[in-house]
């Protein structure tokens, strides 16, 4: 798959970094800007407070947000057609109820959604098998 110029680590990076230089900028104008309110607080200078705290809020939670999940791998999700019968078929077996293998399929295919995960398991299993939660001796 062919990756875009702004999904580059390097555009990330100077993403990140706009982000922290931005905030610095609005929050250095942010003296002047209360100032001119306790100075004069006509109506222009009131809605220029409002506006600079909402920008400033708006900016620093975007440098926030960047910063925390700048280690986070992308998410991709994995189509249940993806992965090998012989491994679903791996866990059933080794695996007696059907959370525990469902957890395990998961881990092994971090992609694979949760209900996609328990209808592999459910299909390997068969509508009579072992665990299905009908028919495992529990007498509910």
């Amino acid at each position: 798959m062919h990756s875009r110029w702004y999904d580059s680590d390097w555009f990330k990076r100077l993403e990140r970094w706009w982000d922290i230089a931005s905030s610095v900028l609005v929050m250095a104008c942010g003296p002047y800007i209360i100032g001119s309110v306790i100075a004069d607080s006509s109506a222009l200078n009131c809605f220029n407070a409002i506006l600079w705290a909402i920008v400033a809020t708006w900016i620093a939670w975007s440098a926030f947000s960047s910063w925390r999940t700048r280690i986070d791998p992308p998410r991709v999700h994995l189509s249940p057609r993806d992965v090998p019968l012989c491994d679903v078929q791996r866990i059933v077996d080794s695996e007696p109820e059907k959370v525990p293998a469902v957890k395990a399929l998961r881990e092994i295919y971090p992609g694979l959604g949760l209900i996609d995960a328990a209808h592999l398991i459910d299909a390997a299993r068969g509508a009579g098998g072992p665990g299905n939660g009908r028919n495992n001796g529990n007498g509910l």
